[in-house]
């Protein structure tokens, strides 16, 4: 019985096997942050900035500021979730800027020049310092700053008040770390004499927010994108985002994984449960969170999964520019070694109802299978087609005999067609085992027979490098 209809569907192109990099990708959501506006209260009280100044009632409003952050990379057909918002700071962000602002305008601050006023001001500064009272302390050390002479004093009176105003705020839940950027910004640029501790004030915010996404790679990813951009040319801030989002980012990598686990995706796989090996993937987010870290860190990223699983180890790696996920051991140098099973899936990034799934069982040795394999798969694409295979393979390759069961099912209803064939290869090349001339006059290679009744599978010759096991580990459809 000829099975001519699964050739010309069986054989991969070379720009099929181009195309499986990208399987499973899917349009890039949003990443939104938080939107930051500042503006101070309606009614001013005594000695707010608004008199500071000398212009009763104007109110001092900054302008808004609405980040759009590049969208974090989605490596899946599901979205990934939108981070949650996060709190815009209060009044105190406006007021201290209001104020600066007034200073560093050479605001015409009205006062008794003789030195005794001079002393009494750094007095009552000093002590609304010490007593907690930030907003005062701001407002007299920005007067101080308009008197010849008294500079140097202000600006060190005003980097321990905003400082500690700051602290204060955020410590009160009144602000998020993420909206602290533009307020040091502002400080920056109403008083230049601050410029570089409001640098350094940055890049603590930056830290700060690294803890606060911690968990999140998508988070990670748009902060450290906006912060580079917004940053490019400070080397303080750059390297402290830049050092201190990668360690998260494997961190957050590490948790996923450990959440996958313990959803009993290990112990589905250990057991050998297909169906439900892949419906729990296909909930998990793993791939998006994975494919976004992948320009943070280095794969393969591990867990190990402890006495109830053999003390086996859960792997996320990218072979061949693929996505894969792996249980079994490593040697010492951290490559797979020793038994192991992988689990792969790849969906066609223009039709996410065309999909292939595998789950190979094999005996790893510097990272490639060597020696017996056997795998299951299901690949629906011009056809559905579910079985299971068996042989052997070298470095990576099939090499030898292999047998493969499968049910060939038309979409959309129809007969199953019950193939049972072997195959033999040479490093990973069909070796064909008959040559027939169409009446057409193309030529046709019999690379699998029967092994129960009497099948054949033939290709042309120019799919001979696309059969089973020609690529290494994979034979991506997409």
């Amino acid at each position: 019985m000829s099975s001519e209809y699964i050739n010309e569907t069986e054989g991969a192109s070379a720009e099929d096997t181009a195309g499986a990099t990208a399987s499973g990708t899917a349009a890039e959501p949003a990443v939104i942050e938080p939107e930051v506006v500042y503006a101070p209260e309606p009614e001013e009280p005594a000695g707010s900035a608004a008199e500071l100044v000398g212009e009763p009632g104007e109110e001092l409003v900054e302008p808004e500021v609405v980040y759009s952050p590049e969208p974090a990379v989605v490596y899946s057909p599901e979205p990934a979730e939108t981070p949650a918002r996060g709190k815009s700071p209060k009044r105190l962000i406006a007021v201290i800027v209001a104020i600066l602002l007034a200073a560093a305008g050479g605001a015409a601050w009205y006062f008794n020049s003789d030195a005794y006023a001079i002393r009494r001001m750094e007095k009552e500064a000093a002590q609304a310092l010490e007593q907690g009272d930030y907003k005062t302390a701001i407002t007299t050390y920005s007067r101080l700053y308009g008197i010849e002479g008294h500079k140097e004093t202000a600006v060190e009176g005003l980097k321990q008040a905003i400082s500690l105003s700051v602290d204060q705020e955020l410590s009160q839940g009144n602000a998020e770390p993420a909206a602290m950027f533009d307020f040091w910004d502002g400080i920056a640029s109403s008083v230049p004499e601050l410029k570089d501790f409001a640098e350094q004030k940055i890049a603590d915010t930056a830290l700060l927010c690294v803890e606060q996404y911690s968990d999140d790679v998508f988070m990670l990813n748009a902060l450290y994108k906006i912060t580079l951009e917004r940053y490019y040319d400070s080397d303080l801030i750059c390297e402290t985002i830049d050092g201190a989002v990668r360690p998260a980012v494997g961190d957050a990598v590490r948790l996923a994984l450990e959440d996958l686990a313990g959803s009993g995706f290990a112990k589905a796989a250990i057991d050998g449960e297909f169906d439900r090996v892949f419906e729990l993937l296909k909930a998990s987010n793993i791939r998006s969170i994975c494919h976004t870290a992948s320009a943070y860190i280095d794969f393969p990223v591990r867990i190990e999964l402890g006495q109830d699983f053999g003390n086996m180890s859960f792997g996320f790696h990218y072979d061949n520019d693929l996505p894969a996920l792996y249980i079994g051991g490593y040697d010492s140098a951290g490559k797979r070694s020793g038994e192991g099973m992988l689990i792969y899936e790849a969906t066609d990034k223009n039709d996410n109802s065309r999909f292939e799934q595998s789950f190979i069982r094999g005996t790893y040795a510097d990272d490639e299978i060597s020696g017996h394999f056997e795998g299951e798969f299901l690949t629906v694409k011009n056809s559905r087609r579910r079985g299971r295979m068996e042989g052997s393979m070298k470095h990576d390759l099939i090499d030898g005999e292999m047998t493969v069961y499968m049910t060939d099912t038309a979409l959309g209803g129809g007969a199953d067609y019950i193939y049972d064939l072997v195959f033999n290869f040479d490093e990973g090349k069909p070796v064909p085992v008959e040559t027939r001339t169409r009446e057409d006059g193309t030529v046709r290679y019999v690379i699998g027979t029967g092994r129960v009744v009497e099948q054949t599978m033939t290709c042309p010759e120019e799919s001979l490098d696309y059969q089973y096991g020609s690529r290494p580990r994979y034979r991506s459809l997409f």
